[in-house]
């Protein structure tokens, strides 16, 4: 039975959610302590697992043939990686930790989960492709024993715990989200990582936020803040998608609400 359990809070507003994560910010330094917050934002409330973890549960659900384990395919998958993106590299990853970070960051399915520094960049991926899907923001208060320095001689694919780490800077990427990663334990038995929320020595650090209200009006609001998709990906894939939002967002703003009635003769008197 869990003795303890991730606390929640709800928010309605960005300048809500602003006053929460200051309080948190506050305690620590009242505190005096080395603790620091990371922050995940999701446009979906669901387990904090890697998503080469979720997609091998999915296939696992329809009872997808699976040749290898997951561990095994992780290694392989890696391997791939490694002789393919050679030609697009200016430097080259010094070890399996920022090999994994940097295949992270571009989209394929590795044990990482993301985690940013910025509780901002959190809430922008918390919103941006949250639909009518439920945004929540997680905290994890993280403590010195919880951060492994990947420089550390330890293998990623060896770990006997859960852990947190922060890439060396060799990607703007990670430099413009202030990259944070958690490193899942995995359990042979079951061919399976353990999600955080459930992991017993990390459940009571977290923070679940739930995001109320649209969507839309919030991201406006980190917009003025220089919180936005070209910030966030310094490329051309990031300016692109940025300037199709902001057509959107712009169309969005200008558009005259509906008046009521009781405002048009209001309007109408003042004319006259």
């Amino acid at each position: 039975m869990e003795t303890t359990k991730f606390k929640t809070e709800t928010v309605k507003t960005v300048a809500e959610y602003t006053v929460l994560i200051e309080s948190a910010l506050r305690s620590i330094r009242e505190a005096n302590s080395d603790d620091i917050l990371l922050f995940r934002g999701q446009p979906v409330d669901e387990p904090l697992l890697p998503k080469v973890a979720r997609l091998h549960n999915i296939r696992r659900k329809w009872d997808i043939p699976q040749r290898r384990s997951l561990h095994e395919n992780e290694l392989r998958m890696l391997d791939e990686f490694k002789l393919r993106s050679r030609p697009f590299l200016s430097t080259t990853p010094e070890n399996e930790w920022n090999w994994l970070a940097l295949a992270q960051h571009h989209g394929m399915e590795t044990r990482l989960l993301d985690w940013t520094f910025n509780p901002m960049v959190a809430l922008y991926f918390a919103l941006a492709e949250a639909d009518s899907s439920q945004p929540v923001v997680w905290i994890a208060m993280t403590t010195p024993s919880h951060i492994l320095t990947p420089l550390e001689d330890a293998d990623p694919f060896d770990l006997k715990r859960t852990t947190f780490f922060r890439p060396n800077l060799i990607s703007p990427r990670i430099i413009a989200q202030d990259g944070w990663f958690s490193m899942h334990k995995y359990v042979a038995r079951n061919d399976s990582f353990i999600p955080l929320e459930k992991n017993k020595s990390f459940r009571q650090y977290l923070t679940k936020i739930t995001i109320h209200g649209k969507p839309l009006e919030h991201l406006a609001q980190l917009h003025l803040c220089g919180v936005h998709r070209a910030a966030l990906f310094p490329d051309l894939d990031g300016v692109a998608k940025y300037i199709n939002w902001r057509c959107v967002i712009d169309n969005w703003i200008h558009i005259r609400m509906p008046q009521r009635r009781s405002e048009k003769k209001k309007e109408s008197r003042t004319s006259d």
